[in-house]
């Protein structure tokens, strides 16, 4: 419990600091690091190379934590956020609907188009199209990421949602889709051609049945021609073994 507070209180402390080298103003960094979801937001959009002017696509957008900060941070010219739950969507909307810069879809993104079931965990940020593990063994313990209920969502091919929305170039892909990693990422194909680089959340230990862990995305995005440029900010248990992690991929060719 010692170390989790000190953790904590680490990342308070850098994401201020940061937010202000950026220039933020201290009220501003201070808002930022006051509120756990901007905070972690912040701390990972630090790490993407670059100034992002162009396109974010943001899969798992849940209540625009991230949208909020690359906003802030990057002034992008055009971000599509995709949100399966109703209540986060219904958030999504109320708050960046009517920007013109943003563009919303509420569905879930995989391989193919078709309905699916959405495993909705008490923590609904920790809400997968795959099923959530319930063996003696599951070792995520901070968090009460049970399952709550289950509801049916649309499903579609990333591929297609970009080019219904009009988006030939990616100047970064952002995926929080809970173990799902590589189904969405097959049903992305022809966008990776032209993203520029991709942040993501890997996992070395599964919380959902048949979920793809950091090695099997590893690979595959590195036969796509991305190449692993940062891997931190480390998710342990109390007693510090590493479950999840993010990553940021650039690609090599582009």
């Amino acid at each position: 419990m010692f170390r989790r507070t000190i953790k904590q209180l680490k990342r308070i402390d850098d994401a201020y600091i940061i937010a202000r080298e950026a220039g933020f103003s201290r009220r501003e960094a201070v808002k930022i690091a006051s509120h756990r979801s901007s905070r972690d937001a912040f701390i990972k959009l630090t790490h993407v190379p670059g100034e992002i002017g162009g396109v974010i696509v943001d899969v798992g957008a849940n209540r625009g934590q991230l949208i909020e900060i690359a906003m802030q941070r990057f002034r992008p010219q055009k971000i599509v956020g995709i949100e399966p739950l109703p209540g986060a969507f219904a958030e999504l909307q109320k708050k960046w609907g009517e920007n013109p810069a943003v563009r919303l879809f509420q569905c879930a993104a995989g391989a193919t188009n078709k309905p699916v079931e959405l495993q909705v965990s008490h923590h609904d940020q920790a809400s997968s199209v795959l099923p959530i593990r319930t063996d003696d063994d599951l070792l995520f313990d901070q968090r009460d990421v049970s399952l709550s209920h289950v509801i049916r969502v649309e499903q579609r091919r990333l591929d297609d949602i970009l080019r219904e929305a009009g988006i030939g170039q990616i100047d970064l892909l952002v995926l929080d889709v809970q173990g799902y990693e590589l189904e969405v990422l097959r049903g992305a194909e022809d966008s990776l051609q032209n993203t520029e680089t991709i942040m993501l959340e890997v996992s070395f230990y599964p919380q959902y049945e048949t979920q793809s862990l950091f090695w099997n995305v590893h690979n595959y995005l590195h036969e796509k021609g991305f190449v692993l440029r940062w891997l931190g900010d480390y998710q342990t248990t109390s007693d510090g073994v590493i479950l999840q992690a993010d990553a940021v991929y650039v690609n090599r060719d582009r």
